[in-house]
């Protein structure tokens, strides 16, 4: 990543009945070019696709703090 680049990220959840709506807003400012997006866009997929999921849905841990 090059030059200076700043962002705020936000989660909103919603729940209607038995299901719950994650959504995720990540604004930037900065020097962003394609790869940069797409490198953001590839690891909050992994964290909110793969590993959130996984712990909702089966308890799983992706990994650990110890």
């Amino acid at each position: 990543m090059s030059g200076c680049v700043f962002g705020t990220v936000t989660f909103d959840v919603a729940g209607d009945g038995d299901r719950s709506t994650l959504t995720l807003v990540h604004a930037m400012m900065g020097v962003l070019d394609d790869e940069v997006i797409g490198m953001y866009r590839g690891g909050w997929e992994t964290l909110l696709a793969g590993a959130l999921k996984a712990f909702v849905e089966h308890g799983t841990e992706a990994w650990s703090a110890a």
